[in-house]
């Protein structure tokens, strides 16, 4: 895996209370810029919904740290 900085993500959240919308429309966000690999684990379109997964779910971790 290789890190990716999202372009447009600090638009979407700046001044915003974090909720599930804003979630929704980061890891939206993270699908699309997400260019991953098909090969024999998985294809390129499952790879960027896991990357959705994630993201949201690294959101949901964070807020209840918080």
């Amino acid at each position: 895996p290789i890190p990716l900085v999202l372009e447009g993500v600090g638009t979407i959240l700046k001044n915003q209370p974090v909720g599930d919308h804003i979630i929704e429309a980061v890891a939206d966000e993270g699908k699309k810029q997400a260019r991953p690999i098909s090969d024999m684990r998985g294809t390129s379109e499952f790879r960027k919904h896991l990357s959705a997964v994630m993201i949201t779910r690294a959101f949901h971790k964070a807020i209840q740290r918080t």
